[in-house]
Formats: structure tokens, sequence, C-alpha cells
């Protein structure tokens, strides 16, 4: 019985060494995974550059110098655009009138005044937490710019190797599996074609999305339509 004990609690101390060094290495676990989808994602394209250069250290390099011309540089210079535009969203939601037009179409709703003040209460409580905690949020990512830089560091010398590497890791991977020849090609060519239909899919729906809702904003004269239809395009991207 006390065999039992020490080994249940032997289990349970283990779990929780896991659990907590999972929290605390959840950031660099996250860059790694973003780093080897990435990897994924530019693989065609690194192909397609060492088929000319030969190199593949030079082939990543150059695939890393597009990653960061096509995605960290646009995010630097339109950073500082998304929150001037969200600051002004945040001040427009403390002075608009939500009520007036919620009492015009469901009049029945309205019709007691303490019911009315409650759900005054509720909505404008609901829209000042949904804008300052994207404040907070924005708030958030200046502070702790010097650890999203080194995740960015992470994400890139993963994403690096993962190009690099890729067939020494396909090779590893076909080792580790217990599987034929054949079946394991089956498995790698299905995975392949799913990852890719998922990723690229979700991409380009996703900026299609932020176009169309950025162009649609712009046309009913919404104003900070590149910061909605940015929020768009990233709720269209990131599955939720």
């Amino acid at each position: 019985m006390e065999k039992d004990f020490q080994k249940l609690s032997a289990f349970v101390l283990i779990g929780a060494l896991v659990v907590l060094a999972f929290f605390v290495l959840k950031p660099i676990i996250i860059s790694l995974i973003t780093g080897l989808i990435f990897g994924l994602i530019f693989l065609p394209v690194y192909n397609f550059v060492h088929k000319r250069v030969k190199n593949r250290n030079l082939s990543a390099s150059i695939v890393c110098i597009l990653l960061i011309v096509c995605i960290i540089l646009p995010l630097w210079f339109l950073i500082p655009v998304l929150l001037n535009q969200s600051i002004q969203i945040f001040l427009l939601t403390q002075e608009m009138d939500f009520i007036t037009p919620l009492k015009s179409l469901f009049p029945s709703l309205f019709v007691s005044e303490q019911i009315s003040s409650q759900l005054t209460g509720v909505l404008n409580s609901f829209i000042t937490n949904i804008a300052s905690g994207a404040m907070n949020t924005i708030a958030g990512l200046l502070l702790n710019f010097p650890v999203i830089l080194l995740q960015i560091l992470v994400v890139l010398f993963v994403f690096f190797f993962t190009l690099r590497d890729s067939k020494e890791l396909v090779i590893y991977l076909q080792s580790v599996l217990p599987f034929s020849k054949d079946v394991e090609k089956k498995i790698f060519r299905s995975s392949k074609d799913i990852t890719f239909s998922i990723i690229y899919g979700q991409i380009f729906i996703g900026i299609l999305q932020g176009i169309l809702t950025g162009l649609g904003f712009y046309l009913l004269g919404i104003p900070n339509v590149l910061f909605l239809g940015v929020l768009s395009a990233i709720f269209g991207i990131i599955p939720l």
C-alpha cells in the first residue's frame, strides 16, 4: 500500500513538473511550432531557389530574407498605424451612442425603465471591456518587445534549419515510423497535400476576408478601415 502511494506521488509530482515546464517554456514551444509551420509554407519556395542556387545554406538564407521582407518589415510599418487606429476606435466607442439604434430596432426590450437601464449598463460594459482589452493587448505587446524579439529569432532559427534539413527530417521520421516504405510514402504524400491545402487555403481565405472587409468598410465610409481589415484577416487566418 505504501509503495503504491509512493508511485502515485511520484507520478503526480512528475506530471506537475511537466505541466509547470510546459507553461514556463510555452513561448519557446509556440515559437518552435511557428517556425516549423513557416518552414512547411515556404518549402516550395526553398526548393525553387535551391534548384538554381544549389547551396543549401545560401538557399535557406535567401528564403529567410524573403520571409523577413514579406512579413516582418510590413508589420514593422503597419504596427504604428494599427496602434493609432486602435486608439481612435477606443475613443470612438466611448463617445458613440449604441442604445438609441437598439431602442428603435427592439422597442419592446426598452419598455421598462429598469430593464432599459440594465441593458444599457451591460452593453456599455461589454463594449468598454472589448476596447480596453484590445488596448491592454497592444500595450502588453509593446512592453514585452524584448521577449517577442527573442521569439522571432527562435522562429527564424527553426525556420532556417527546417528548410535546410527538410530531407534529413523526412528521412528521420521515416526511420522512426513502423510502416513499410510504400505505406510511408503514401502517408507523407497525403499528409503533405492535406497540410498545404489547409495552410494555404486558410491564409488565402483570411487575406481575402480582410481585403473584402476593409473594402466594405471603406465604401460605407467607416473610419480606421486598415485596422478593421487587418483584424478581420487575422480572425480569418487563425481558427477560433
